[in-house]
């Protein structure tokens, strides 16, 4: 490695070093996306289930909840992250499950099987882009880390 480095000249060694700037500055650029259209959408979602819910002082609560920890999970709150995959995993699982439990039920129409089928593939992106996503790993790591 020592003669690699050797052999490089200064200025190759400068190109090197900037595009691995550039890519870095990319990859940081798309986990600041990624993280904040999750954080949005789940506000949306937030906000959405608020209209839909009876109005109550839990759902009130859980409306402000999803609104502080979307605004944590954006700021790089390590634990906020994994709360938000474990989450989003337990209603992918539970979609996937009311799923089946919507065959059981005789003259079910197509509409709730296309919720709970949107509603299981939103969770299951939700949790592979927060869990497994380079880009999103780089950008709560900078955000954590300043």
């Amino acid at each position: 490695m020592y003669n690699i480095e050797k052999k490089l000249t200064d200025e190759q060694k400068q190109q090197y070093l900037m595009e691995y700037r550039q890519k870095q500055e990319r990859t940081f650029r798309t986990g600041k996306i990624i993280v904040a259209v999750l954080a949005i959408t789940n506000v949306i979602v937030g906000v959405a289930n608020f209209i839909v819910m009876p109005f109550s002082f839990f759902s009130i609560v859980v409306l402000i909840l999803e609104i502080i920890f979307s605004i944590a999970l954006y700021c790089g709150v390590a634990w906020v992250r994994y709360l938000f995959v474990i989450v989003s995993a337990y209603q992918a699982f539970v979609s996937f499950m009311s799923i089946f439990e919507l065959n059981s039920y005789g003259g079910v129409s197509a509409e709730w099987y296309l919720l709970f089928t949107a509603i299981l593939v939103y969770n299951i992106a939700f949790v592979i882009l927060l869990f497994v996503n380079r880009s999103v790993s780089e950008f709560l790591y900078g955000q954590r880390n300043g």
